[in-house]
Formats: structure tokens, sequence, C-alpha cells
């Protein structure tokens, strides 16, 4: 019984996966996020999108694909005004298995630019950060991948710069930003 089992698993597999290429892969992801952490109540939900570019290596069964990626995320207060915005710019990959709906995960490391805006007084760092998620694709046409996907993201502490009535100074954030993102995307795979 556990040969027949695995017969037929190697089969499935092999009769719903495409066949191994390599190429150009292009994405957009659009996306709500919700921050986490202390004083995150005060914080609406937001919204952001992402630009990927990457390449699919020739793997059977498996897509994987090395990428970069460059997104912005912005949030609001919730009473008053103002703005939170991150600006990121990341390396990382994603895999994905099967074919026609195909569950993925992704994990990008990178540079990420956290800015707050407040009553005259801004704040800002360039700090690492890190996201790591998953989803599920589908495929749409040959080319065309449509899927949702659900991430999280750090931008980890370090030493920001502090305006107040023009006046600069630095200061040490110990606390680093982190939220949750739910969305869509699609891509391209030439």
């Amino acid at each position: 019984m556990k040969k027949i089992c695995t017969v037929l698993l190697v089969v499935a597999t092999l009769a719903l996966a495409r066949p191994a290429h390599a190429g150009l892969a292009v994405g957009a992801d659009v996306y709500g996020a919700k921050a986490l952490g202390d004083g995150s109540d005060s914080i609406s939900i937001g919204y952001g999108f992402n630009g990927r570019l990457g390449y699919t290596l020739p793997v059977p069964v498996v897509d994987l694909t090395p990428e970069i990626l460059v997104g912005y995320t912005r949030f609001s207060p919730d009473t008053g005004s103002g703005s939170i915005g991150v600006t990121r710019a990341m390396a990382g990959g994603r895999v994905g298995v099967g074919a026609g709906f195909k569950p993925f995960a992704y994990w990008h490391i990178g540079y990420a630019h956290p800015a707050a805006e407040s009553a005259g007084v801004e704040l800002a760092a360039d700090v690492l950060c890190t996201q790591v998620g998953g989803g599920l694709d589908f495929t749409a046409l040959p080319l065309l991948n449509l899927g949702i996907q659900v991430g999280y993201n750090y931008a980890s502490e370090g030493d920001a710069t502090l305006t107040t009535a023009g006046v600069t100074r630095t200061v040490k954030v110990k606390d680093g930003t982190t939220w949750v993102d739910f969305g869509v995307h699609a891509s391209i795979e030439f």
C-alpha cells in the first residue's frame, strides 16, 4: 500500500507540474497594512505597493525566483494630521510548488527608510528591514499569475534624524517598525 501511495503521489505531482523553464519575472503587489506593537492602536489601516523583478530558475516542479523588490507603505494616525511612510529596497526570493493553483512563500532583506511627520516634527531613519510571507497564485494564462498574499514586515531600530522647528539632531529609536500586509498581486513570466 505504501508503494502504491508513493507512485500515485509522484504521478500526480508530475501530471500537475509544468515543464521547467527559466525566464524573467516582473510583478506588482497592492496591499492593505496593519501596524503591530506598542502604539499601533492609534494608527489606521495603511496601504502600500511593491514592484518586483526576478529570474525564475529552471527547476522541475518548483518555481524558484531570486528577485529584487522596491516598495512603499503608508500609514496615518487615527487622530490629528501626519503620516508615517516606509520606503524599501530589498533582495530575496520566492518559491512556489505546483501548477494552476500554486502555493508560494517569500523572504526579502534589505534597506528601509521609515519616516514620520506630524505638526512640524519629522523623524526619519535608514535601517535594515526584512519581510517574510506566503500566498496562493493562480496561473490565469501561461505567462500571467494572479494571486493573494499575506506578509510580516520588520524595519529594525537604529539612529534617526529628528527635526523640530528647523533644528536637526540624531536620536536612537529603540523599537523597530512592524506590520502585516494582506493583498493581491500579478506577475508576468517571460
